[in-house]
Parts: C-alpha cells; sequence; structure tokens
C-alpha cells in the first residue's frame, strides 16, 4: 500500500516574480536607495582609465548611459563628468529618484 502524498510535494514551484512588477512605489525605492552602496571616485577613474586611454574627465564630447539605474546610486560623478547621462529603468518610480542632474528616460 502506498503512502499519500505530502500536501504540496507533487505542486509546481511557485512563479518568477516579475522583474517590472518590482519598485512600483515609493516606499520600497526608498528602502532599496538606502541599502545600495555608494562606490568611490577611484572605481570611476580605473574605469575612465581603462575605457579612455590618456583622457581625464571632464569628457564634455561624449554621453554615458546606464541601463537599469535603479535608484542612480552607481551614477556617481558621472552626470558631471560627461556631456550627457542618459539612464534608464523599467520603474518610474526608481527613475523619479534619480539625482537632479539625470533625466529620467
Amino acid at each position: 500500500m502506498s503512502q499519500p502524498a505530502a500536501p504540496g510535494a507533487n505542486s509546481a514551484p511557485p512563479p518568477e516574480p516579475d522583474p517590472a512588477a518590482l519598485f512600483q512605489d515609493a516606499a520600497q525605492t526608498a528602502a532599496y536607495a538606502l541599502h545600495r552602496p555608494h562606490y568611490p571616485r577611484e572605481l570611476y577613474d580605473a574605469v575612465f582609465d581603462a575605457a579612455l586611454p590618456n583622457r581625464r574627465p571632464p569628457f564634455p564630447d561624449l554621453t554615458v548611459v546606464d541601463i537599469a539605474t535603479g535608484s542612480g546610486q552607481a551614477l556617481g560623478p558621472l552626470p558631471v563628468d560627461f556631456g550627457a547621462c542618459v539612464a534608464l529603468d523599467v520603474s518610474a518610480a526608481q527613475l523619479a529618484g534619480l539625482p537632479e542632474a539625470v533625466p529620467p528616460t
């Protein structure tokens, strides 16, 4: 005689959350921003050195794009160092919290 299956033993795992449904309110966005790190200037300088050898900021002739910018902490000095800075994210709530120097897109 076989044992009855435990409740939920044959059920499918819960569906993955839709990333577009995350960060849709200001409270969740603020909590996320509170726990994000800020990066030191030296990190950006190392990236600039690798990507643009023999050049130092500012780069008024260049545009930088931050894809999935979230709350914008990783932008750091980019809005000041580049001629234009574009921030992209699926969350309007996240984009609403960006620094004023960055126009939400």
